[in-house]
């Protein structure tokens, strides 16, 4: 009987327990109601050096390759190359027969035809020297670049991308297409650094074509 009277009370009246439990934890606390934490995360901020580890994974542009600049970690690659130095040389000789510069005189002495007329889509040339680039699955790599192993490579983008291609009719369904040809380049996977320094085949832009969707004209 009792006990059923006091869970009528307790559905009825539970504000009054409350109160008086309320009370309770004041006067033991010096008239300070008890708080209890539950669930408290761990700090979750990141160490100082955070940054610094930032450009082994995040590269500093959104392209399938981006070049060198200040962000790059030239002392991490530096201590990674020192420590495979017989692979990365053998590694570098293979892929590396003729110096960027040759390569590129050889270019510029070749492309006189220019000075004679002008391509359907023109496009942007430029060497640099890597720092990441995407390989054929989209991991984000390291590529290795360092005064004694240098990787320079030639990219060539559309000036004009998905534009409508120059001299031809206007009723021709057409546009300028960026074109991309896969490189063999020696790079550092940041999720595995155990692994060290390995060849791997990374896609660069390469050329801009003109594209005519199946000679369509409207």
């Amino acid at each position: 009987m009792w006990r059923l009277v006091w869970f009528l009370l307790l559905v009825i009246f539970p504000h009054m327990f409350h109160q008086q439990n309320l009370t309770k934890s004041q006067n033991d606390d010096g008239d300070q109601p008890q708080t209890r934490i539950l669930n408290r995360k761990l700090n979750r901020y990141p160490p100082q050096d955070y940054k610094d580890y930032q450009s082994l994974y995040r590269p500093p542009c959104f392209d399938v390759a981006c070049a060198v600049d200040e962000s790059y970690p030239i002392d991490f690659v530096a201590s990674v190359v020192a420590n495979h130095l017989p692979l990365v040389e053998q590694l570098h000789s293979m892929l590396y027969r003729y110096p960027a510069e040759k390569l590129i005189l050889i270019e510029n002495s070749t492309d006189s035809y220019r000075l004679k007329g002008n391509f359907a889509c023109e496009s942007d040339v430029v060497w640099l020297k890597l720092g990441w680039a995407h390989d054929v699955t989209g991991r984000n790599l390291l590529v290795v670049n360092t005064p004694r192993y240098p990787q320079i490579h030639r990219l060539e983008t559309c000036r004009y991308a998905d534009k409508h291609c120059e001299y031809l009719p206007p009723c021709y369904r057409s546009r300028c297409q960026q074109r991309y040809t896969h490189k063999h380049m020696i790079v550092i996977d940041p999720a595995k650094l155990s692994s060290g320094p390995f060849v791997d085949l990374l896609p660069l832009p390469s050329s801009c074509s003109c594209f005519v969707d199946n000679f369509v004209y409207f």
